[in-house]
């Protein structure tokens, strides 16, 4: 007979507390719905005059909700006893000090990640129903240790209402926790971009954008209701232009797979957005240029059903295009006289 598996014994220095980007995000975390393309197309053709719409709020470490964790996980660590977690490498026993009991009051009160990872673990009726935490949340450590820390009973509830909420208004299916700047981040009727997260006093002030203010106003109310939050700012912008522009390229990214169906396209989109996030932006801008220049020949080779002349430079062949369709299809110019001849006939009248 096997004797039993001995839990392994290590320090929390082990696991690494900032490891929110161990597991890779989808591109979408779901489908848009043809609403939200209608009005992503509408954005996308002119930002400026369709503007944004733009949720604040201040998130402070004394917010009910980041009280409420906080008190359970001193109750828990209380006196620096070592206590066991269920991992993906089995039972592992954990002690931590200061600092890493610091790094984990941080994560309670500084991210909405762990709110929302939260939230989804509440939904399970018992921890048991998820397979493994790394798999069902984040691959963060940071919030799998916190997890299993909690009361997540207790915290149902007294979390009742806004899980409640939660469930109608923000959860779907496979919900991607995850809150990242720059990064869209989906709920059930809604998707935003986080444009910043800053310090402010005492407070980390959050700014999400969208094109749309319903899903900002649900995710709004979800952290009010929590106690996460306790007022939030939602308006519609049109300045400073730097601001407008922001979530142009996370939402092309997020529209490109449901709105372009040319194979070739879609890859020179692929290679685009992954220059762009490599900050290869000389490269980038040159492969939209490809793309530009294939839809024109395309448009070329449509209307005159012959083969697009090669060699030319985008504005050239832009300009040829424009050039053969006045030729095709515009009227002819009048003769209009010159008016130092017309001026005379008027003064011989």
């Amino acid at each position: 007979m096997k004797s039993p598996r001995r839990p392994s014994r290590m320090n929390l220095r082990d696991l690494d507390l900032e490891s929110a980007n161990s597991t890779s995000r989808p591109l979408n975390a779901r489908s848009l719905k043809q609403k939200e393309i209608d009005l992503i197309a509408r954005y996308l053709e002119n930002p400026t005059h369709a503007g944004v719409w733009q949720l604040t709020f201040p998130v402070r470490k004394d917010a009910p909700f980041c009280v409420s964790i906080l008190s359970q996980l001193e109750k828990r660590l209380k006196g620096g006893e070592a206590f066991e977690i269920t991992s993906g490498r089995g039972k592992v026993t954990l002690r931590l000090d200061d600092e890493k009991k610091r790094e984990l009051e941080s994560v309670v009160t500084r991210r909405l990640t762990f709110h929302n990872t939260l939230f989804l673990a509440l939904h399970q009726s018992t921890l048991a129903e998820a397979k493994t935490l790394d798999n069902l949340f984040t691959g963060d450590s940071a919030h799998e240790v916190i997890l299993q820390l909690l009361d997540l009973p207790e915290l149902r509830k007294s979390l009742q209402g806004a899980l409640e909420y939660f469930q109608k208004n923000i959860l779907y299916d496979r919900f991607q926790p995850k809150v990242e700047r720059n990064e869209l981040f989906f709920t059930k009727n809604g998707f935003m971009l986080l444009l910043q997260a800053t310090m402010e006093d005492e407070a980390r002030e959050f700014k999400f954008l969208s094109c749309d203010s319903n899903g900002l106003r649900q995710y709004a109310e979800f952290l009010r209701m929590s106690g996460r939050i306790h007022e939030y700012n939602l308006m519609p912008i049109f300045s400073p232009e730097q601001q407008v522009f922001a979530p142009y390229f996370a939402l092309l990214r997020a529209s490109a797979p449901s709105v372009i169906k040319d194979v070739h396209v879609k890859q020179l989109f692929g290679k685009a957005f992954s220059e762009y996030e490599g900050q290869s932006y000389t490269n980038c801008i040159s492969t939209i240029g490809l793309i530009a220049e294939d839809y024109l020949t395309q448009v070329f080779e449509t209307m005159f059903r012959e083969v697009c002349p090669k060699g030319m430079t985008l504005g050239q062949l832009y300009e040829y295009i424009h050039s053969q369709i006045l030729k095709k299809y515009g009227k002819p110019e009048k003769d209009v006289k010159e008016l130092s001849t017309l001026y005379s006939d008027i003064i011989v009248t």
